[in-house]
This record gives C-alpha cells, sequence and structure tokens, in this order.
C-alpha cells in the first residue's frame, strides 16, 4: 500500500506542467478535507493525517520537478504581483495551522509532517530566481513559517537566550531539524526581511539568531548559514545595521565566523554596487590583505580594488577631465599600481579552490547565491606556491602607504574607525 501511494505522488507530482492547473482543480475536493479542523475519532484523524503528508509531498515533488516555478504553469504565480495564487497560499496557510495548533499525534507521524512540509516551503521558495522571490509568499505568512520553522529548529531554532549557546560542540540536528532551519534560511531571504524590527537596530532577534547559525559546527548548516548571509545582504541593502553587523563579526569573531562574513561580503560587492561606509569596508579590505590565508587575500586585494575604483577613480576622472592636457582611457594611481605589484607577489602557483559539500537533491534545498563577478586583477595565472607572510607583509604595507598618500583625508577617518 505505501509503494503504491508512493507511485501515486510521484506520477501526479511529475505532471506537465502546463497541466498542473487540471490536477489543481482535481484535488480541491482533498484540500479542502486536508483544511477541515474539527473534533474527529482517533481512526478518522489519523486517515486525515495521511492524506495531509500525501498532499504535501506531492507539492514537493511539482516543486522537484520545477512544475510549480515553470512559466508554463499558469495557477500557481501571479503574473502581475509575483505572488503565488491564493490556492497554493492557502494550501501553506492551512497545513501551518494545522501543524501549530494540533500536537496530539504519534511521534513518525508528526516527524514526517515536520520533515515534508519544511522541504517542500524551502524547495518552493529556492525554485525561483532571487529576483522572483520578493513578492512570492505575504510578509505575514513568511513570519509565521519562520516561528513555525523554528520551534523544530531544535538547538539552532530562534536563540533569545545567548547564554544557552553552545559554540564549541559540534551540532547534531536530524533531519527533520536540519530541514526545518534550512526552511527558516528560504523563508527569511524570499525578499527583504520580513518584520522591520528584526534588523531594525543591534537588538534585532535575527541578529541573535544569525549568529547562531554562521558560528554552527554543523557541516550542513556552515554551507547554508553563508548562503544564507549573502542573500540576507542583498535583499537589505537599505538597511545599515545588518552591513554594520556583518563588518563587526569580521573583526570580534573566530576566524571561521569571520572569514564565512568577510567572503559575504566580497561576493555582495563584487556582484553590484552595494551602499556602505567606505571606510568601514576600506579598513576591513586592508586588515584582509595581510591575512595568513592566500585566497583570502585574493579576495581583499579585489575588494579593495572595487572599493577604490567605485568612490575614488571617479574623482580622478574628473581631475582629469578639466584639465587642459587630459588624455582618454583608463585612470591609474600608484594605488593601482600596488593592486598589481600584490597579485605578482602571491599567485605564482597552483591552489585548488575549497568548494562547497554537494547536498544531494532528495535531502536538502541548496540555496543558490551568484558566484562573484571577476575582476581585472584575476586576469593573470591563479596560481601560487609556498606563501611568504613577509612578503605579503610588505604588500599590505605598502598599500596602506599608498593609500594614506593619495587620500591623507581618510587618515582621521581610518584611525577614528579602528579605534
Amino acid at each position: 500500500m505505501a509503494d503504491m501511494r508512493d507511485l501515486v505522488v510521484l506520477g501526479l507530482g511529475s505532471i506537465n506542467p502546463a497541466s498542473f492547473d487540471y490536477l489543481l482543480e482535481e484535488l480541491a475536493p482533498f484540500l479542502r478535507e486536508a483544511s477541515e479542523r474539527k473534533q474527529e475519532n482517533l481512526r478518522r484523524k489519523k486517515r486525515k493525517d495521511l492524506l495531509r503528508l500525501q498532499l504535501i509531498r506531492l507539492m514537493e515533488m511539482a516543486v522537484f520537478r520545477h512544475t510549480i516555478s515553470s512559466p508554463q504553469c499558469r495557477s500557481c504565480v501571479d503574473p502581475n504581483t509575483g505572488q503565488l495564487k491564493q490556492v497554493l497560499l492557502d494550501f501553506i496557510e492551512n497545513a501551518r495551522l494545522y501543524l501549530e495548533a494540533d500536537h496530539d499525534r504519534d511521534q513518525q507521524t508528526s516527524s514526517a509532517l515536520h520533515l515534508h512540509f519544511a522541504k517542500f516551503v524551502a524547495s518552493l521558495v529556492l525554485g525561483f530566481a532571487t529576483e522572483k522571490r520578493v513578492n512570492l509568499i505575504p510578509n505575514e505568512l513568511r513570519k509565521n513559517l519562520f516561528y513555525l520553522f523554528a520551534s523544530w529548529s531544535g538547538r539552532l531554532g530562534l536563540v533569545l537566550d545567548k547564554s544557552r549557546q553552545s559554540r564549541g560542540e559540534r551540532d547534531c540536528l536530524s533531519s527533520d531539524e536540519y530541514f526545518a532551519v534550512a526552511g527558516m534560511c528560504a523563508i527569511l531571504t524570499c525578499g527583504p526581511v520580513f518584520d522591520s524590527n528584526a534588523i531594525s537596530d543591534e537588538r534585532g532577534y535575527i541578529f541573535g539568531w544569525m549568529d547562531a547559525l554562521i558560528s554552527s559546527q554543523h557541516e550542513k548548516v556552515n554551507v547554508l548559514s553563508e548562503e544564507t548571509l549573502v542573500l540576507l545582504l542583498d535583499y537589505n541593502s537599505d538597511n545599515a545595521h545588518l552591513l554594520e553587523w556583518v563588518v563587526d563579526k569580521c573583526f570580534t569573531s573566530s576566524s571561521r565566523v569571520a572569514d564565512k562574513c568577510f567572503r559575504a561580503l566580497a561576493s555582495i560587492f563584487s556582484n553590484r554596487e552595494y551602499p556602505c561606509d567606505v571606510t568601514s569596508m576600506l579598513n576591513l579590505a586592508l586588515m584582509y590583505t595581510g591575512y595568513p590565508v592566500t585566497e583570502m587575500q585574493k579576495q581583499a586585494a579585489e575588494l579593495l580594488q572595487i572599493l577604490y575604483q567605485r568612490y575614488f577613480t571617479s574623482i580622478s576622472h574628473s581631475q582629469i577631465e578639466t584639465s587642459p592636457n587630459a588624455h582618454q582611457g583608463m585612470v591609474t594611481s600608484s594605488l593601482d599600481h600596488s593592486y598589481e605589484d600584490l597579485r605578482r607577489r602571491d599567485v605564482v602557483g597552483n591552489r585548488p579552490t575549497s568548494s562547497a559539500s554537494h547536498i544531494e537533491e532528495e535531502q536538502n534545498a541548496n540555496i543558490v547565491i551568484r558566484r562573484p563577478i571577476s575582476m581585472s586583477l584575476t586576469n593573470e595565472s591563479t596560481t601560487t606556491s609556498s606563501f611568504d607572510p613577509s612578503r605579503f607583509s610588505k604588500s599590505q604595507i605598502t598599500l596602506s602607504q599608498k593609500l594614506a598618500a593619495e587620500h591623507p583625508e581618510l587618515t582621521l577617518q581610518i584611525f577614528s574607525d579602528t579605534n
């Protein structure tokens, strides 16, 4: 019987996207029955729980087959607003209400419902391109789902008591707890943050949870947390508190957490112009140019070049254009040559890049982020030999000296920011 249910779920979930609206019409009576919440005897309750589970698995399979996110599926997303159609929103909301309110069921059924509902929601969000997630789910529903998943996430749920966080131990999560965390991450990065108070200042509750997330020792959560941080920054570029919090983590956290935060910042700034306190970012980039990990040094050099080109090269352009002897072409400075010197010093042999562990599609909800855009610095051979800290330290000092010489007005600001 179980095999037959699995075959039905697989078959219906793999339906052609153009026919999915007809399937929803046929499923309407079952969706209504599953949404009913009334007093029932134990046998009928178990039967309805089984119906709910199979409907959730069917939707999960449709997401896995890219049916719901397909342009051919006319019954899933409103083309004008970019929001899920009401039939899907009602299904998600009714499932949430039932799972949130009713705790009188056996452990096996409860675990299966939690696992598949979290996987369904996470996969649903991640099935859409980042620019199409902004209006996908209403903020109130996102907030409610976030709290629901938090209640299933064990020690990586919504962290309010920092004294109870255990940073030194390796996090042990069951499958349903891990996917609940993945669901929280997906909902949090389904557009700008759903609650303006969540990151309104340093006391925002999202910061406490993100702190626990990026500090996790769990291998899969470690990958998930960095991707979540990138998307959170990307969707909330108008929130200065978030950027300040991430920059502060680069200075005050352990090297593992700090590196994760710096990579997220480097990825964001490589992809687009991002509003920031230039002094803080220059300080951070300069610090990482002397970091004893070659890959981080490269990213720091690229970030420093990006910041310089965006915030200082335009000034040089205007000065040159007003000069009677102005020449057309790219503006260069002694600082630009320092970047190239830094690259020549430290990029001379082969270094394999670390890759995130592959998470199987049937077991994980992968967050896909845009890779950093290659800068002009990477035109040379991306190879390194044994690293000589003294040579790179000299380059870091040289960069600082060049920046101080060309822009003395930044000196006091940088000292102030450092202190």
